[in-house]
């Protein structure tokens, strides 16, 4: 339904209204758009082949990783530094940490030291080191240290618990 009026300037402001009164009124429904047909293009099928996808190439062995001369410049090398980041007393005690997450990891941080000779670790927390030292029996103990000596473990900063990087200035808690 379109309703035509004459041009602005000889329509009053009533009669506009009433034009759009009439639309309103009226209550017909609007016809859906005509649907375009197209009958005389038929419709383009296309075999689509499986592809295999390409293999990576193959990884220099780890010996030519650790020599870095030997490999080519369109490898990247990428340094894997396993570590520990355990926070001392931050949500839980020390000893509930100790006793429900640190003991565990460090028992098999050990173990697979113990499996491979070309793995490392570094820990840093000392409290958590002091109280797994204190857990465990001499055979234990003399495995870790065999592990520091050949370059295996690796204990840094030395600190009770680590620092915090990322305390620059005082804050206004601090005071």
């Amino acid at each position: 339904l379109m309703i035509r009026r004459p041009p602005r300037s000889t329509q009053s402001r009533s009669s506009a209204a009433s034009d759009v009164y009439k639309r309103q009124s009226h209550n017909q429904p609007i016809p859906p758009p005509k649907q375009v047909q197209n009958d005389t293009i038929p419709p383009k099928t296309i075999p689509v082949q499986p592809q295999k996808p390409t293999p990576p190439p193959p990884l220099p062995p780890v010996s030519a990783v650790q020599n870095q001369t030997q490999v080519s410049s369109k490898y990247k090398v990428i340094h894997i530094v396993p570590h520990t980041h355990l926070d001392v007393g931050w949500l839980k005690t020390p000893e509930e940490y100790f006793n429900q997450n640190v003991k565990d990891i460090y028992r098999s941080v050990f173990s697979e030291l113990g499996k491979n000779p070309d793995r490392r670790f570094s820990a840093v927390e000392m409290a958590f080191i002091d109280m797994y030292w204190r857990t465990i029996g001499d055979e234990e103990k003399q495995k870790i240290l065999k592990y520091v000596e050949n370059g295996q473990l690796e204990i840094l900063n030395g600190g009770w618990v680590m620092n915090c990087l990322l305390y620059t200035s005082p804050s206004p808690r601090d005071s």
